[in-house]
């Protein structure tokens, strides 16, 4: 209706991965988060489009990265997990481990991986 005026406490551009993770944390401490971007298309794509990184459970996310800085924030990301399955009903993390294999043993990543565990 014109006239009405909604007032927020944020508002989030970007309906994507950064930006729907970025409204999820600010609702956690806001009380009226609005996020603004396109819509994904319910069905009938008549072109080859990417709306979304991932539409699926099916990904892997590797704890130990390539440096320090990286294994840190993936720990720190892993971390929260447990609250948002609580949160949201849904378990998505299925801690599986990893086996990592190298033709002639020299390779830097996995030299480095006591470093970084």
């Amino acid at each position: 209706m014109p006239g009405d005026v909604q007032q927020y406490d944020c508002i989030v551009i970007g309906k994507g991965l950064i930006g729907s993770a970025a409204a999820r944390y600010l609702k956690s401490s806001l009380n009226r988060v609005a996020i603004i971007g396109p819509d994904e298309p319910i069905h009938n794509l008549s072109k080859a489009q990417v709306f979304a990184s991932h539409y699926d459970q099916s990904r892997v996310q590797r704890v130990i990265g390539i440096d320090p800085v990286w294994t840190l924030l993936n720990k720190k990301s892993t971390s929260h997990y447990p609250k948002l399955e609580a949160e949201s009903g849904i378990q998505f993390h299925y801690a599986v481990g990893c086996l990592y294999v190298t033709p002639d043993g020299k390779d830097n990543y996995l030299k480095n991986l006591p470093n970084q565990a």
